[in-house]
């Protein structure tokens, strides 16, 4: 088991960008406005934005994680449609990435001759733990001798969680899942067996939370 002092999970926003272009023959590239050469240079420029507009001392993600675009290898197409997400854990940075992705965004539809549209959906909050709900949780875990570490650092995955979090007091807590694949990968299986552990700590939590008060 894991829990963390303060922040445990950045913020999300999803992003889709569109780029709209003017479709024709592959072998008449001139005659056309290829938005699938803007995504390739989209994709790279993308990159810059948390290492040149963001504070080094900061966290933030952007990451493009879909491409779709074209229906056949001799058309350039008209559109290409990008999506991804961006990550922070505080909302004045989230605000700085989301103005430079914008920018971006328009700097190269504008260099290729295209129209864009960009929407970025504002989604989960950063997941940030209480005090002392958080030390409330460790306490109880502790005490049913389950395995505890304090020493993880922030991830910047997001988490439902944090709608809670903004509205009461509480903590999240980590379960370890053993060796294997990470999470949104293929290979990835949960483990069954630390379901005992896992109804274990929140039963001491429940039991600590009522003995105290809170």
């Amino acid at each position: 088991m894991a829990v963390h002092d303060g922040p445990v999970m950045a913020g999300g926003t999803r992003l889709v960008i569109t780029l709209h272009g003017h479709a024709g023959h592959a072998g008449m590239p001139h005659l056309t406005r290829d938005p699938m050469l803007a995504a390739g240079h989209l994709l790279v420029a993308l990159q810059s934005v948390v290492s040149r507009t963001i504070d080094p001392l900061e966290s933030a993600v952007v990451s493009i994680c879909m491409v779709e675009g074209g229906v056949t290898p001799n058309q350039i197409p008209a559109e290409v449609r990008l999506r991804g997400t961006l990550r922070a854990f505080k909302p004045a940075v989230r605000a700085q990435v989301d103005a430079a992705v914008a920018r971006v965004v328009e700097g190269i539809a504008a260099t290729f001759g295209l129209r864009s549209e960009l929407s970025l959906l504002q989604g989960l909050h950063a997941t940030v733990n209480h005090r002392p709900e958080a030390e409330l949780a460790a306490e109880a875990v502790a005490g049913a001798g389950l395995a505890l570490r304090r020493d993880l650092p922030p991830a910047m995955t997001s988490e439902d969680f944090s709608w809670f979090l903004l509205n009461r007091p509480g903590a999240f807590l980590w379960i370890g899942n053993g060796d294997g694949a990470d999470l949104h990968n293929a290979g990835y299986d949960f483990n069954d067996a630390i379901l005992p552990a896992a109804a274990t700590a929140l039963a001491s939590v429940a039991r600590r939370a009522l003995r105290e008060g809170i």
